[in-house]
């Protein structure tokens, strides 16, 4: 039986227009195929009613209806990583870091063309038709003339503008004509000579940083025929930034972190960073500030100096770099920081310019801000609706989800409530893994809201929210198990979806572990730290960890990606052998007992003394914001006991935050270690 779906005319403006979500295509699951009565998916595809009225509300200018695409001969000119600049979830969570090839690298960097060059420019009207003296012409007698004129040109910049014109000559020559063959081939020719004027303006004589630059990016990337190269990239950019260019500094950083045609050397990694932010690059100064607020790449926590970095970075803010104002406002709002001053008000003024900017993040919080009145926000349904828009727009999978709970319930006077909405925007959401998504749409099945009550269905769903760890998929699986079956989920309303927002804690990371890179140093040979967190869940079994040859331990724990870490709950059923001096440290795999048991409490990341209650029932224990904001590896260092005895024992652990998302996409970057 097929959903249908609620009308999907456009309201007006005034409206809100936020009455229906974006046009609908068809879609399925990734490896789990719908049933057939499983409903049309939401899709976006160009211009979007919803959105623009979003941006109606939010006083933002909507998107225009996108542009035709034209073709192009060549590969794709940007490869991107996303090591993620800024929360990235909710702060350094999602920082999409800046890629170490970006398209606009090659193609949009501010132009250094001389005033006697040619650039091209939109017309500024539909009516006249008169000639654009700023556009050159691209034809072969145009291509003839500026060749002669340029050969007794001394300049560099004039000769690299003239390789330029001759890559877009090759593009709009290839496109418009109609002669395909011969245009290949003559758009060839350009392309060949235009990396024959790159090349030697890169290498030879005087070598030119820009030149350098481009063709460190073209063989970072494989664009215009050349094959990809990491290590020709890497030398390109090492020479481009030996002459000041902040640009290439900031990919020599890059590389040197993650081992991108050279060796990983975090200190070097550092040290280029510091350069290109010296020299003014955005990227690098919030990475910079990152850097000196986690102590990451070797570097001692510095967290005077990060703030500065970033409101260097924030200050120069734009499209592209957005991330500061966000990671600035995730350390106003917190009320103990002890970084910068607890100011919710100028938190919330941060979130709102880097969601004006388009970052999804802040977009996203300030929807959240809307919907629940945090931050000194009214209550106001309007712009949290709107907020989530921009956010899901852009594939947002909590926002998505969020507004699957808005349709759900519906709001009087701004958003009509619909089933099917709430089912497609939970589905949307779930297709890309998000297990609270995923867990909706196995509700939506068993009540049957915008689906056709299924149990089996929603079965499946509760079942791969469980996978990944969601409590209330397994506790929902288990009670499904005790009663046969039998529906026993009624509506929730949106008061009861408001108390469980603000009673939640953060979920729990165990389901990012590393089980493979389990170990506890001095642990028994039958009581191992695997034994107790190799499901990647909280033990409830009998299992527990006990200390050797004396009371001390040293757990290492590794997760599969970097995680932000809020807290850590530690239980023991014998109070006696329970930890009460513990040490932790974040990031270093090889870590000993002689380097953690002298160590100052300034050079661990927190030292904790247990009390009683917290060990015999596991409460969560708060941990310092800024020591665990991008944690690979944790480790545990058990110093003593409450009994004094030379046995400590653990039960269960449990860790509580955030993944970061999408920290780096390595796929096509080539490792070279010695």
């Amino acid at each position: 039986m097929n959903v249908h779906h609620a009308n999907h005319s456009v309201p007006t403006l005034d409206s809100l227009s936020l009455h229906e979500p974006p046009s609908r295509a068809a879609s399925s699951l990734a490896h789990h195929p719908p049933p057939r009565h499983a409903a049309t998916l939401p899709e976006f595809h160009g211009y979007n009613p919803l959105y623009a009225a979003a941006s109606d509300v939010l006083g933002m200018a909507p998107p225009p209806p996108p542009p035709s695409l034209a073709y192009s001969p060549h590969p794709p000119m940007g490869h991107s990583f996303s090591p993620s600049p800024s929360s990235y979830a909710g702060s350094y969570d999602s920082f999409p870091p800046p890629s170490l090839y970006p398209p606009s690298e090659i193609e949009s960097r501010p132009s250094l063309e001389r005033s006697t060059t040619f650039k091209s420019v939109a017309l500024s009207s539909t009516k006249s038709r008169a000639i654009d003296l700023t556009t050159p012409p691209y034809t072969k007698d145009y291509i003839d003339q500026y060749r002669q004129r340029i050969k007794g040109d001394p300049d560099p910049e004039a000769h690299f503008a003239y390789a330029k014109y001759l890559i877009d000559a090759a593009k709009h020559i290839r496109a418009a004509a109609q002669d395909q063959r011969a245009a290949r081939k003559y758009s060839e020719i350009l392309i060949q000579e235009a990396l024959k004027v790159v090349k030697r303006l890169a290498t030879q004589g005087e070598a030119y940083h820009e030149a350098q630059f481009f063709l460190a990016n073209c063989h970072g990337t494989g664009a215009l025929g050349l094959q990809v190269d990491h290590e020709r990239a890497y030398h390109l950019y090492l020479q481009a930034a030996k002459q000041n260019h902040a640009p290439a500094s900031y990919r020599v950083a890059v590389c040197n972190e993650i081992g991108a045609g050279t060796r990983k050397e975090p200190a070097r990694a550092a040290a280029f960073y510091r350069k290109a932010a010296s020299l003014g690059d955005t990227p690098a100064m919030f990475k910079l500030g990152m850097i000196l607020l986690q102590g990451s790449l070797e570097q001692p926590r510095n967290p005077r100096e990060a703030i500065t970095w970033l409101k260097r970075a924030a200050e120069q803010a734009d499209e592209d770099n957005p991330h500061a104002l966000h990671e600035l406002g995730v350390l106003h709002e917190q009320p103990n920081s002890n970084i910068v001053p607890y100011d919710p008000g100028y938190a919330k003024a941060l979130f709102t310019q880097a969601a004006q900017l388009g970052y999804t993040q802040s977009q996203y919080k300030l929807g959240q801000c809307y919907e629940y009145g945090n931050l000194g926000c009214p209550v106001d349904p309007r712009r949290s609706i709107a907020w989530y828009t921009k956010a899901a727009e852009k594939g947002d999978s909590e926002a998505e989800l969020a507004l699957s709970g808005w349709y759900l319930t519906g709001s009087e006077g701004v958003l009509k409530q619909s089933d099917s909405e709430a089912y497609l925007w939970a589905r949307r959401a779930a297709n890309k893994g998000l297990s609270k998504a995923e867990y909706a749409v196995g509700y939506y099945a068993e009540v049957g809201i915008g689906i056709k009550q299924d149990m089996e269905f929603a079965k499946k769903w509760y079942m791969r929210a469980a996978a990944q760890g969601n409590k209330k998929a397994m506790n929902r699986l288990t009670e499904l198990k005790r009663m046969g079956n039998k529906r026993a989920l009624g509506r929730p309303t949106r008061q009861e979806a408001k108390d469980e927002y603000q009673q939640q804690q953060p979920p729990s990371l165990l389901e990012f572990l590393d089980v493979s890179q389990l170990n506890c140093l001095n642990e028994a040979e039958n009581h191992s730290l695997k034994s107790i967190l190799q499901q990647k869940s909280k033990n409830s079994s009998e299992n527990y960890l006990l200390s050797d040859a004396d009371a001390q331990l040293l757990l290492n724990i590794h997760f599969n990606q970097a995680v932000r870490i809020r807290s850590l709950a530690i239980t023991c059923s014998d109070l006696s052998q329970a930890p009460k001096s513990i040490k932790l440290v974040v990031n270093k795999p090889s870590l000993g007992f002689e380097d953690v048991e002298n160590a100052q409490d300034s050079q661990v990341a927190q030292v904790i003394e247990l009390k009683e209650d917290q060990v015999r029932h596991g409460q969560p224990i708060a941990l310092r914001y800024v020591r665990f904001q991008s944690v690979n590896s944790l480790h545990i260092f058990v110093e003593s006991n409450h009994g004094g005895g030379d046995e400590t024992r653990i039960d269960a652990i449990d860790i509580s935050g955030f993944p970061i998302e999408a920290t780096k996409d390595l796929s096509g970057l080539k490792n070279t270690e010695s």
